[in-house]
């Protein structure tokens, strides 16, 4: 009996440790000033180019590197997607090959699998398990340029350029491209990069010239090269609450908000039509909403719109006197769409929608260069580039409650940081108590 009662005890002593460590999890896993999420950020190479997209644990642990881009790339946007299955970047490492200057990849945390999600599909590794046909054809100079370099001639999904120049005016070019075919009746588009003395690169696009056909040969005949001057670059990287699309500023001549869809397109779309000159766009993470800045004549404020909307739907919130584009600004939502996290000229502020407050966050007093900012899954702490000198930047992360400042990244090459909202599937462990194993 004795002996049972030990037993007893025993077993009893066991489950109250059990419940106890159980209990102990639960609460730091509830802490409302634990940091969760994992944050990503780009890694610069020693010129200070953004070379490399990285991760790391909010107190940094694990720091990993999933993609480095080629010799031609230079990084220049991060953010996780809402379910953190991807961390989509902006790279113009394929730009001979694409419609835009640099475009939209997405990687993989888990298997470090890479995908170009706008303009795709990825040039490298391309057929990729495509069937292939041949498509065929001249480009005659009937611009009027003369000493033309054509640095590429480019079919979406092809898996070489052609090359050539225009030294005087009907000079033509002749390619054969082997090409991936995207799709029974997918028209594909050419794109044509080039400069002269006067400038560039520029592209010239024809959007759908071709539905490449299986093991088959397509013959465009001779198109007419007009000197089109495109420099379409995209910037300000973001996800809607759902993951179904990221949204981009475009600027080619004006800056807009422009969409495109998560599982991949060539041309996307416009956001909204605001009108006037776009920055620091962010999407709602909880709803269709849009925060961004705009030029207003000689000011800029940043307002509220919805996806798809108008100048008529749009909410002004915050008037700022300082209207040029020049000036680095940055908006992340606090996780919750109540209000969100706004770098401007070198400083950091919040701000809640129902109240209209603001608070300025930091006191730099234009001693240090802040660029982008992004807000853990509880809303408390802010993750930031900082940098006081040029070519070299650092992550720092900052309490919203307290005001105090961590150093997480120490060798002056980390930029550009996003956290993710949740935690990634690799990094979501369970520890089971050893009495239970």
């Amino acid at each position: 009996m004795r002996q049972h009662g030990k037993w007893l005890m025993l077993i009893t002593l066991l489950f109250a440790l059990l419940m106890g460590l159980l209990s102990e999890t639960a609460v730091t896993q509830a802490s409302p000033t634990a940091a969760t999420g994992v944050i990503a950020y780009a890694g610069l190479s020693n010129d200070g180019r953004a070379v490399s997209v990285k991760t790391i644990q909010p107190d940094g642990g694990n720091p990993q590197t999933l993609y480095t881009t080629s010799q031609f790339g230079d990084i220049s946007d991060i953010a996780w997607s809402p379910n953190a299955q991807e961390i989509a970047f902006i790279d113009k490492s394929e730009a001979p090959y694409s419609l835009f200057n640099q475009d939209i990849f997405a990687v993989n945390p888990v298997n470090n699998a890479v995908r170009r999600l706008s303009n795709p599909p990825r040039f490298t590794g391309l057929p990729a398990g495509y069937q292939t046909g041949t498509v065929q054809g001249i480009l005659r100079n009937n611009s009027g340029r003369t000493n033309v370099s054509l640095i590429s001639i480019y079919v979406q999904g092809a898996t070489s350029g052609a090359q050539g120049t225009f030294i005087n005016h009907l000079d033509t070019v002749s390619f054969n491209l082997n090409v991936a075919d995207l799709g029974n009746g997918t028209m594909q588009y050419l794109v044509i990069v080039w400069a002269d003395s006067l400038g560039g690169p520029y592209r010239e696009i024809i959007p759908a010239v071709v539905d490449v056909l299986p093991g088959q040969s397509v013959n465009l005949g001779t198109l007419d090269f007009v000197g089109q001057t495109f420099q379409p670059n995209i910037s300000d990287l973001s996800w809607n609450h759902n993951g179904t699309l990221a949204g981009v500023i475009l600027e080619n001549g004006a800056t807009s908000p422009w969409q495109f869809m998560a599982s991949g397109e060539a041309t996307g779309s416009q956001m909204l039509d605001p009108g006037g000159s776009i920055s620091a766009l962010a999407l709602s993470p909880t709803d269709n909403r849009v925060a961004y800045w705009r030029a207003t004549g000689a000011e800029g404020v940043i307002a509220l719109n919805q996806i798809g909307g108008s100048a008529l739907t749009e909410e002004i919130i915050i008037n700022d006197q300082q209207a040029s584009l020049n000036y680095d600004r940055h908006i992340a939502w606090l996780p919750d769409g109540s209000g969100m996290v706004i770098s401007a000229n070198g400083e950091i502020f919040d701000y809640i929608i129902a109240t209209h407050q603001v608070r300025q966050l930091t006191s730099f007093n234009g001693a240090a260069q802040v660029d982008r900012v992004t807000v853990s899954p509880d809303g408390n702490i802010i993750a930031f580039s900082y940098s006081t000198t040029p070519g070299t930047s650092d992550i720092y992360l900052l309490n919203r409650q307290t005001f105090t400042f961590t150093q997480l990244t120490t060798d002056g090459r980390s930029a550009f940081p996003s956290w993710s909202r949740v935690d990634p599937v690799s990094s979501q462990k369970v520890y089971l108590p050893m009495v239970i194993r």
